[in-house]
């Protein structure tokens, strides 16, 4: 195998994490809202209860929303150590307000094994930090909701059994 294959296969890997988080992410907005539902059919769960588990369960929702489903962070500035790589050749992959044809034929025209190679690692150093960030973010949610969750939960079979 070679280096540019074994980076195209290492680029597609990271892809398919990413929409195993945005996956998971899915379902954790799935499970807040079935909670949310559940409790709200409890006609003897106090009305501040359920004001609560709404209140954390959208901002859970929003967090997610705004931080794994739309990062809002640009990777290309946590990598460090790129000034080698021509600005020109970093739109190669993805080309972003690029839409001159000649101008991106050009490009790439004058691009050889060696470049192309750190193009790709540049792209796949990228997907790793969004995948670094995505996890983080997620396990902050799952970290705030499950034992306020689990409380809630305890909260309403105390309160189906008085």
């Amino acid at each position: 195998m070679k280096k540019i294959d074994f980076i195209y296969h290492s680029i597609n890997d990271a892809r398919e994490i990413i929409k195993m988080m945005d996956l998971k992410a899915n379902f954790l907005v799935f499970f807040i809202v079935l909670i949310i539902g559940g409790l709200l059919k409890f006609n003897s769960a106090s009305n501040i209860l359920k004001i609560i588990t709404i209140f954390l369960g959208f901002f859970i929702i929003l967090f997610l929303f705004w931080n794994v489903f739309i990062p809002r962070f640009n990777p290309e500035e946590e990598i460090k150590n790129v000034n080698d790589l021509n600005d020109e050749y970093k739109k190669l992959f993805f080309p972003a307000n690029v839409n001159d044809y000649q101008y991106y034929s050009d490009s790439f025209k004058n691009v050889n094994e060696h470049i192309l190679q750190d193009v790709l690692l540049y792209e796949r150093l990228k997907l790793q930090i969004i995948i670094e960030k995505k996890i983080k973010h997620f396990n902050f949610a799952v970290k705030i909701l499950f034992p306020f969750y689990i409380l809630l939960v305890g909260i309403c079979i105390l309160c189906t059994n008085y």
